[in-house]
């Protein structure tokens, strides 16, 4: 595969080479790359409310460049990325091979959620797609790096040739990006820091990020979940197969994860046949509904378990003495509550009660993880209905400019201009839009009378305002079809939008735990996170080791141990370090005015000493 980053100032112009071989109206004067063939084989958009580049191109474009706006440092926001590959691989490749590839790159290259467009073209003898990529994030604003991009994409480029068999390429820079990718991974490691897209995501959402296993612990539990994933049958099977290895599946991206909740491995990983969208069709169920059921289900069994919330007094109308009573007796009841809280499904056996209370506390945080995805979800749909009832707004009262344009140009030219663009649209719609062009152009008298055309052999200034007029009809006819059709364009993405904007309100609703339930999210995850505390205090590492358990649950318990005591060592020492702060704070502040004072006594020795001298 060849991939070669080109970078541009305008998203226009590109776009109509790639969808329609030609420029727009205005370009095609400064460039003679016009191929009037169509050769678009297939297309599809990435975070661009699913607009085909191919017939909403120029929609596509305005959103983009509005995006792109947001970075008025950004001289260049286009990146024009063609993929081509070589003739002996025509007959194996497949359009979902081909946007596989796609997808990758822009994963990988850190583009994931990007405006992007991907067109596929097949005039040529070798297959070949192209990526126009919008280098302006649309929520952050924020432009993506172009340092060592060719080392960067023919990396990728390189993998997915040796994962997929494809005919090899020499790629210039693989070998050193392979010793910094090594070296960095390595690096982060050792220091175990997540990679600069889970950092944002974790800043953005207030969240703990996630690190990717390093390649040597990649490969056992590549084998070990894959294995677990081909041999499911249901999206429940396979959650509670995977709850049993201590990994759960979360939304990333476009895509999903495997996650023990410190480290992750991506979905695509596994294996080439392992795909969300394939586990989906053998499950015939969409993630999302088998996420959503499981989050509501948790929610009910914790609201069977759990006991019943004391609710805050009120206080109107009583005394200050009855009133200090009531919120004591509140205070004391809440106390008790969250004991009895802390306390259900203990038992006698401490390393059972920490391995249920952590899995439950991880079943909470993938949930918690489910609830974020649909609030980031339903805001950027917020934000794309008010991008575009904005648009609407101005489309409309430019088609309305053009419409007013063009039915007074058709004043100009005929007495009757309503029935001469009746007639127009009749003749248009029989023989279509070249014949009545052609007709009209030729023998504009058949549509209409003609201003000034009773008049043969005079050039009244009626009529040279008529041919004058006759001359554009054409241009601000197109012009003004073409805003109806983006007006309905607009209207058809905008209420496509708002469906998609009402389902994600009401996944969101469902989600918030508030309608009927007995505590908020943020509340239900401090409360396990206590219990897991109170689980912890009973164990020791020789404790877990000793225990039944998997040899990796084994490993995760004792990191939480292990991070506990970290934790408790901490908070100790902060106490300590601010009770000596206090004590040092007291004890200059004590000792400050009687230094001052001290220090004027001797200034005022001194002068007198030199007044007697």
């Amino acid at each position: 595969m060849i991939g070669k980053p080109i970078y541009g100032k305008g998203f226009k112009g590109l776009a109509a080479y790639l969808a329609q071989g030609a420029l727009p109206t205005k370009e095609r004067a400064k460039d003679e790359r016009i191929v009037e063939e169509r050769r678009v084989a297939w297309s599809y958009s990435r975070n661009l409310a699913g607009l085909d580049p191919e017939t909403d191109w120029k929609l596509a474009t305005r959103t983009m460049k509005a995006t792109a706006a947001m970075s008025a440092r950004t001289e260049k926001p286009v990146l024009h990325l063609p993929l081509s590959w070589p003739a002996a691989d025509t007959e194996r490749l497949s359009p979902e091979a081909m946007r596989y590839v796609a997808d990758r790159l822009i994963e990988e290259l850190g583009l994931g959620e990007h405006q992007a467009m991907v067109i596929a073209h097949d005039d040529t003898e070798h297959k070949h797609l192209h990526l126009v990529i919008n280098r302006v994030h649309p929520e952050t604003g924020k432009a993506w790096s172009t340092s060592r991009d060719w080392e960067r994409i023919n990396l990728s480029l390189a993998k997915m040739e040796k994962e997929f068999e494809f005919t090899p390429v020499d790629h210039w820079g693989v070998e050193k990006g392979m010793e910094r990718e090594l070296a960095r991974e390595k690096d982060r490691r050792k220091r175990r820091e997540p990679e600069i897209g889970e950092k944002q995501r974790a800043l953005r959402e207030k969240d703990k990020p996630l690190i990717p296993f390093g390649v040597e612990d990649r490969a056992p539990k590549i084998r070990e979940l894959s294995a677990i994933v081909r041999a499911a049958t249901s999206w429940k099977g396979l959650d509670k197969a995977l709850g049993d290895v201590g990994f759960s599946l979360r939304i990333k991206g476009q895509g999903l994860i495997l996650t023990d909740g410190s480290h992750y491995l991506k979905l695509s990983q596994l294996g080439k046949d392992i795909r969300l969208e394939r586990l989906e069709e053998r499950f015939d169920q969409a993630f999302e509904s088998f996420d959503l059921e499981k989050a509501r289900a948790l929610e009910k069994d914790r609201r069977v378990r759990m006991p019943k919330a004391p609710e805050p007094p009120n206080t109107d109308g009583m005394t200050p003495y009855d009133r200090r009573r009531a919120l004591e007796m509140y205070e004391r009841a809440k106390e008790v509550f969250e004991a009895r809280a802390r306390r259900i499904g203990m038992t006698d056996d401490p390393i059972s009660d920490l391995d249920i209370a952590d899995g439950e506390l991880r079943m909470w945080i993938d949930a918690e993880a489910t609830h974020k995805g649909a609030r980031r979800r339903m805001r950027q749909l917020e934000r794309e209905e008010f991008g575009l009832v904005a648009r609407s707004d101005r489309s409309r009262d430019g088609m309305e400019r053009k419409k007013d344009r063009f039915v007074e140009t058709m004043g100009k030219v005929f007495t009757d201009p309503l029935a001469a663009a009746e007639r127009w649209s009749r003749i248009e719609k029989a023989r279509g839009r070249d014949e009545a062009e052609k007709l009209m152009m030729q023998q504009p008298a058949a549509f209409g009378d003609l201003k000034g055309w009773n008049l043969s052999g005079l050039k009244t200034p009626e009529r040279r305002q008529a041919e004058r007029a006759w001359r554009k009809l054409i241009e601000r006819r197109r012009a003004y079809q073409f805003a109806i059709h983006e007006q309905e364009a607009y209207w058809n993405l905008l209420r496509d939008t708002r469906a998609r904007l009402t389902a994600a309100r009401q996944r969101y609703e469902m989600l918030t735990f508030r309608d009927n339930a007995l505590e908020p999210l943020p509340q239900i995850i401090t409360s396990l996170i206590r219990k897991r505390m109170v689980a912890l205090e009973r164990v020791t590492e020789e404790m877990i080791w000793r225990s039944n358990l998997a040899s990796d649950r084994k490993e995760q318990l004792e990191a939480a141990l292990r991070k506990h005591k970290e934790k408790k060592r901490d908070l100790a020492r902060s106490r300590e370090l601010e009770r000596e702060t206090g004590v040092y704070r007291d004890f200059f502040r004590a000792k400050k005015p009687e230094r001052h004072l001290e220090l004027g006594k001797r200034r005022d020795r001194d002068r007198e000493r030199d007044i007697d001298d």
